[in-house]
């Protein structure tokens, strides 16, 4: 599914993976927005998304109505600075670097105009 599929075709690729004859459903970003999918079990992040809500919203796909289930992004050796820090905000620090990446130091975002320095 991508962004410039027509709401019919969408609905039709929905329907079949809802249905069962398909086992799988490949989106980009945008059209994986507003999905409302029951029983997903795995969800591969290709490109990582470069903010937290995008990661949740994404990966939450497994975890509708107390079920779990396995979320893998892919990260390119220049895109694991970044993906790091998005992994310590959401709490899986320790489970980023068992994976075996390398954790980029916190990283100043703003500084207000009383000289307090971010979290972040």
């Amino acid at each position: 599914m991508h962004g410039d599929m027509s709401q019919r075709a969408r609905e039709r690729a929905l329907a079949r993976f809802a249905g069962g004859q398909a086992e799988t459903l490949v989106a980009t970003d945008v059209a994986a927005r507003g999905l409302d999918l029951t029983d997903v079990t795995h969800v591969v992040n290709f490109d990582p998304p470069e903010e937290d809500k995008g990661y949740v919203h994404r990966t939450g796909r497994t975890g509708r109505a107390g079920r779990s289930g396995t979320a893998i992004t892919l990260v390119l050796p220049e895109q694991q600075a970044e993906t790091s820090r998005v992994a310590r905000r959401l709490g899986h620090h320790e489970r980023f670097e068992q994976a075996g990446m390398r954790s980029a130091p916190a990283k100043l975002v703003y500084t207000s105009r009383r000289g307090r320095r971010s979290k972040w």
